[in-house]
């Protein structure tokens, strides 16, 4: 009698740690995507610049009378600000694997289901018990 007592409570117990595991993942997530809010910011700053030197570059290489000084400059500017928006890419794309990545078990995401999949078992053990 008093080991179904303790069998539900321990799983009673079980089923509140996994809440609280969800809350946590949840907490994770939060972040990751206030971070990934961050970088994309910085993305769009650093992106900007680089997009207009690179309609000017356009514009001048389709100008009758192109100035080779202003396209050699107007290259250098795309060229410097190339690898960081391509570091700042990876980042984003780094972050939103891991927040929902598609296929990645270790995304909060995929945890999440995982542990409320495990409540659920939980759950319908204690109805039988």
């Amino acid at each position: 009698m008093f080991a179904k007592r303790k069998q539900r409570r321990h799983f009673k117990n079980r089923v509140q740690a996994v809440d609280e595991a969800i809350w946590d993942l949840s907490f994770q997530r939060e972040k990751l995507r206030m971070l990934r809010e961050d970088v994309r910011k910085q993305y769009d700053r650093i992106n900007e610049p680089s997009v207009m030197a690179q309609k000017k570059l356009e514009e001048e290489k389709n100008a009758e009378k192109s100035d080779k000084k202003m396209i050699e400059n107007l290259e250098a500017v795309v060229a410097k600000y190339a690898p960081d928006l391509e570091q700042k890419a990876k980042q984003i794309e780094g972050l939103d694997n891991e927040i929902s990545g598609e296929g990645n078990p270790q995304s909060c995401e995929s945890r999440i289901e995982g542990f409320r999949a495990l409540k659920a078992m939980y759950l319908e053990y204690l109805c039988k018990l």
